[in-house]
């Protein structure tokens, strides 16, 4: 009995351990962002963490400077950024949601990654309506 209860909390405990990352592209609060190009309506920060160890990592797009490593530069207001997917990753006990996309800054083209801050709260994503130019969703579709 007891080695069936110690079984069973070691599944658990690994199934809360475990990473998933799912495609949330078709939710309706990024209809007006996904799959089309949008401005950035605050200066963003670009910070390419590719190393030859992590080419595919894809560069953060931030409104945050988070000081000078690996910082590309700052978009002005207005810069063009385009958003393919927006993915939700669990983490453990932490969910967050990204927006992936592309953009192009001083002639080079950055696969990007934001952090929509859906973690943060019922409405936090809300914000990405006043860091980009897309049309914000009608209230009945938050959820």
């Amino acid at each position: 009995m007891m080695r069936a209860l110690f079984s069973a909390m070691l599944v658990m405990v690994g199934l809360t351990g475990c990473d998933t990352t799912r495609d949330v592209s078709a939710k309706p609060r990024y209809a007006t962002l996904v799959g089309r190009e949008v401005r950035t309506k605050v200066p963003m920060w670009l910070y390419d963490f590719n190393t030859p160890t992590a080419p595919q990592h894809p560069s953060l797009l931030t409104e945050k400077d988070s000081g000078d490593h690996r910082k590309v530069g700052q978009l002005p207001v207005g810069h063009q950024v385009r958003f393919n997917q927006a993915r939700r990753i669990r983490n453990g006990t932490s969910v967050n949601e990204d927006l992936i996309g592309v953009t192009v800054f001083k002639g080079q083209t950055y696969n990007i990654e934001y952090d929509t801050y859906a973690n943060l709260g019922e409405k936090a994503w809300l914000k990405l309506f006043v860091r980009f130019d897309a049309e914000r969703p009608p209230e009945k579709t938050y959820r």
